[in-house]
């Protein structure tokens, strides 16, 4: 199965609360750091070693894991989907999860992640927005978060630094209608990357378009 070691700090933050070198340019208020919003691009292999939104699992517990793994990683994946609307980032947990998993089913996790390179590392306002809907599937229980993570410039590699303050975390509510979101998020001194992932539990289908991620104006 694979899952980063970010992924599973996420989960373990969720449980308890509820590779390239970069250079860093000066970015102007506005500009948006995040690549492939769009989604006119494929989805990379690790978010680590390149620019772009990538896939993971994770599924809680390791009997839970060492008994589903091997299926249930073939059964759902991110992917970039076509719809009426244009392409969009799809998080995609079908009811056969449930039904392999049974009441487990919740203990399943599907995420896609990417790291923006700030520019500077003076902290202050970013402002994260994004268009959103999300359709239920299945009996057991599901859920929906966006996760932001900060990192220092102590490693040449992205998202690898040492943390420099408390993940930022937010659930997102049902919606089957596209609904826009924006969130204002608090980035800390010293941070030289942003680690933004999307997040479903359980099984549903989450759908994500134009995201961004801004300086705020100051």
């Amino acid at each position: 199965m694979k899952a980063t070691a970010l992924l599973a700090g996420f989960c373990t933050v969720l449980t308890t609360f509820c590779a390239a070198a970069q250079e860093s340019t000066p970015v102007k208020t506005g500009t948006n750091l995040l690549v492939n919003s769009d989604f006119s691009a494929p989805l990379v292999r690790s978010a680590e070693r390149e620019p772009g939104w990538d896939s993971a699992i994770w599924i809680f517990g390791k009997e839970n894991r060492e008994k589903f793994s091997k299926e249930a990683t073939k059964l759902a994946k991110a992917a970039i989907a076509d719809t009426k609307e244009g392409k969009v980032l799809e998080l995609k947990r079908p009811a056969e999860i449930e039904t392999l998993m049974g009441t487990e089913s919740p203990k399943f996790t599907l995420s896609s992640t990417q790291i923006a390179a700030l520019g500077d590392e003076n902290g202050g306002t970013y402002l994260l927005s994004f268009d959103m809907r999300y359709e239920t599937i299945g009996k057991n229980k599901a859920a929906h978060y966006v996760l932001v993570a900060f990192t220092d410039a102590s490693d040449q590699h992205r998202g690898r630094g040492r943390e420099t303050g408390k993940m930022f975390i937010r659930t997102l509510k049902p919606t089957k209608d596209w609904q826009n979101i924006l969130f204002k998020i608090p980035v800390p001194a010293k941070t030289r990357d942003i680690r933004i992932a999307f997040r479903g539990d359980g099984t549903g289908l989450l759908q994500i378009k134009n995201p961004k991620l801004r300086k705020n104006a100051q």
